[in-house]
């Protein structure tokens, strides 16, 4: 546990969500409605988990790159960076569970969900503003590391 990397919990997350892609692919009525003004965009849940695979297995894949060159992230930010972009995907997942199971309910005062759709549309922009932490955290580690290996050429000896 202690040699788990930031890397290996983006591709965990990725196959899980894979394996959840993969789940839901012959459920014909698995899908997101979006609806604006008058267009419906019906998206099915398989192809928004091959999307969030490719997502999360890419990030893991610039935090493996990042390891293999030797270029030290700071720490902190890449904690930070971890932790809310996989629980907010976790909370997401079970509040959509629970969007699910309220919308088979027949008690016409719970057929109105709109609290349950707020939270998820602040889960996915905590974890949209959590990519700014990481796009962050890559350009001023990677201007520390040319930083400090200029310094160390221009050195005289």
């Amino acid at each position: 546990m202690k040699n788990l990397r930031s890397f290996h919990f983006f591709w965990i997350t990725a196959v899980i969500i894979l394996i959840t892609g993969f789940r839901t692919i012959l459920d014909e009525e698995s899908v997101l409605d979006i609806n604006t003004h008058d267009t419906y965009y019906v998206i099915h849940h398989s192809h928004i988990a091959f999307f969030l695979f490719a997502i999360y297995f890419k990030i893991g894949l610039i935090y493996f790159a990042y390891h293999k060159i030797n270029l030290r992230l700071i720490n902190s930010l890449s904690k930070i960076h971890t932790i809310i972009t996989c629980l907010s995907l976790l909370f997401i997942i079970l509040a959509n569970k629970l969007n699910i199971s309220f919308n088979n309910s027949s008690i016409p005062l719970i057929d109105d969900i709109s609290l349950i759709n707020i939270i998820i549309s602040i889960l996915f922009l905590v974890a949209l503003l959590a990519q700014l932490i990481f796009i962050f955290n890559i350009i001023i580690s990677t201007i520390k590391f040319y930083l400090t290996k200029n310094i160390r050429i221009r050195k005289p000896i």
